[in-house]
Order: structure tokens, then C-alpha cells, then sequence
């Protein structure tokens, strides 16, 4: 989908839209989750599996029959009925009418398929920047998300208070991809991302030092939530811009891929750091620390001239 969405979204606004279309995730895991209370309450838990199952196959006919083809796949693949699927879609999107399809383009024999295409011929950087860039968020930004109301009440807060904290986290969290994205229409994207893990980064810091001030906590942990998850929202609209066409789809998922791996091993190694007696200041500052070591990933994505 967030590939899908780059290419059907003009260059000026293709930021905001993969950006709000990142939030979505979000907004559905809220919704999910206030879904989720009343069926367990009322049916059981069982029913939040059927709810979630039976919704996912109605997606499948929506997706069918409503979601187009990528343009550039039936241009450069040809597949059965590309052309009259082609000018339906440059009819919707307002382009100019196509007469035929162009020459399939023919690919030297020594270009490398499948994983090795994401390597050589000057994308071994971007791909390995991407990949540090997405492990090293994401990583932040669960650990932040998935501790923070633990590391409060270890803290000092009770457990109300921290959990108070991370809603306010949540909530902040749903205002950041469109941020970024609103942002991105008016600036250099990986420019703005860059500032967003900045800002994140500081703010991580701040928080740290607020830990025992309720009040405090909830405002920053708002605006923390706001650039933690508009950081997030960046990566998926600068990694779109790495690839060219037939590469796109397979380098933005690896990408992706990285990130939740980094989003697996998170929680794992703070629970590993909190048996090992560290406090939750020092886990914070762990964070800041990772979310400035992503700056310089995107810093050098910056400079990589776009496909």
C-alpha cells in the first residue's frame, strides 16, 4: 500500500499522502482497540478474532475491485489486457491518452534479480542507509511506546498515572505522520524527517528529566509521541524514493522488515537492561542515543540524488 501510494500521488504531494496513509495504521489500532473492549465484554475474546477475520476477508472485494493497478507495473510488464487497463487508469488520474504501450524495456544480462537487484550500480548505499535508518526508529520508537508507562510507575508514578502518560504518548503519536507529511509538501522531505528525529531525540532527553512531574510528563510525552511516530511516518515516504519502478515494492518491504526487526528486539533488550538493574533515566537516554544515531542514516540518504 505504501508503495502503491507513492506512485499514484503527484510529487508535490506524495509526502502528505504516504504520510496519512501511514496514520492510518494508527487510527485503526485505536479504533481496533476501542472495538476490542466491547466484544470481549459482550462476546468473549473469541469475537475479536471473528470481528477481525471476517473484516479482513470483506477487504479482499474491496481491494479487487476498487484498488487499480499499478501504472508502471502495466507499462513495463504487460500483462493480460495491460493497455485498456492503462487508459482507464490515465483517464482516471487525468494523464495523457494512451495509443499503445511503450517498448518493454530490455534488461542487460548482468543486472542482478531478486534480492541482488537492491545492490550495485550505486544502490548499495541507499539500501543499506534505508535498512540502518528503519531498524534503528523503529527500535526507539517501540521501546518508547511499549516501556514507557512500566518505566514511569518504576519511576514513582502509580500505574494509573503511567498509563495516563502513555495515552497522551498515543494520542500525540496519531498528529506527527500528518505533520510531517503536511511539512514535506513545503520542504525537502528527508530534510524535514531529519528534524523530526532531531526534535525526537531531544525531547526523549527532556522527558527523561520529568519523569517524577505528572503534568510535565503528560505535555511532553505528547509532543514526544507527536515526532516519535512523524519519524516513523518519514521513513515510509523517503524509502519510496530510493528505488526506480521495478524495485520499489521489494526495497521498501525489506526496509520495513528491518524495522520490525528492530521493533522485536527492542522490548526484548529493555527488559535485558531493566534485570540488569539500569533505571528508567539511562533507557531514555539509550533511546536519544539511537534516534541521533538514525539522523546520520537519514543525513546520508539526504545527500543520495533520488530515483
Amino acid at each position: 500500500s505504501n508503495v502503491l501510494t507513492s506512485e499514484f500521488s503527484s510529487a508535490k504531494w506524495r509526502s502528505l499522502t504516504i504520510s496519512l496513509q501511514s496514520a492510518g495504521y494508527g487510527i485503526g489500532a485505536t479504533g481496533g482497540g476501542l472495538v476490542s473492549m466491547y466484544l470481549i465484554k459482550t462476546y468473549g475474546w473469541q469475537s475479536v478474532f471473528l470481528f477481525g477475520g471476517l473484516l479482513s476477508t470483506a477487504f479482499i472485494f474491496v481491494v479487487l475491485l476498487r484498488l487499480p493497478e499499478s501504472l508502471e507495473f502495466l507499462l513495463s510488464q504487460k500483462p493480460k489486457a495491460a493497455l485498456a487497463k492503462a487508459q482507464k487508469l490515465t483517464a482516471k488520474l487525468s494523464l495523457p491518452h494512451l495509443e499503445t504501450l511503450p517498448p518493454k524495456p530490455q534488461l542487460s544480462r548482468q543486472a542482478p534479480s531478486g534480492f541482488g537487484s537492491l545492490f550495485g550500480e550505486g544502490k548499495t548505499m541507499p539500501t543499506l542507509m534505508i535498512w540502518a535508518a528503519f531498524f534503528l526508529v523503529m527500535f526507539a520508537f517501540y521501546c518508547i511506546l511499549s516501556w514507557t508507562p512500566k518505566l514511569l510507575t518504576g519511576a514513582g508514578m502509580t500505574a494509573e498515572q503511567g498509563i495516563s502518560v502513555g495515552i497522551w504518548m498515543n494520542i500525540g503519536s496519531m498528529f506527527g505522520a500528518v505533520l510531517i507529511g503536511f511539512l514535506g509538501t513545503r520542504f525537502n522531505i528527508k530534510t524535514v524527517h531529519a528534524v523530526f528525529l532531531l526534535l525526537t531525540a531531544l525531547l526523549t532527553l527532556i522527558f527523561a528529566q520529568s519523569l517524577s512531574q505528572l503534568t510535565l510528563a503528560m505535555a511532553l510525552a505528547f509532543f514526544l509521541g507527536s515526532f516519535a511516530n512523524g519519524s516513523v511516518a518519514g521513513l515510509y515516504a523517503v524509502a519510496p524514493t530510493l528505488y526506480e519502478s521495478a524495485n520499489r515494492a521489494r526495497g521498501v518491504g525489506t526496509a520495513i522488515t528491518l524495522g520490525r526487526a528492530g521493533s522485536i528486539v527492542s522490548p526484548m533488550i529493555i527488559g535485558i537492561l531493566l534485570d540488569a538493574g539500569w533505571q528508567p533515566v539511562g533507557l531514555f537516554y539509550l533511546n536519544a542515543v539511537v534516534f541521533a544515531l538514525a539522523i546520520l542514516a537519514v543525513l546520508k540518504i539526504r545527500k543520495l540524488k533520488p530515483v
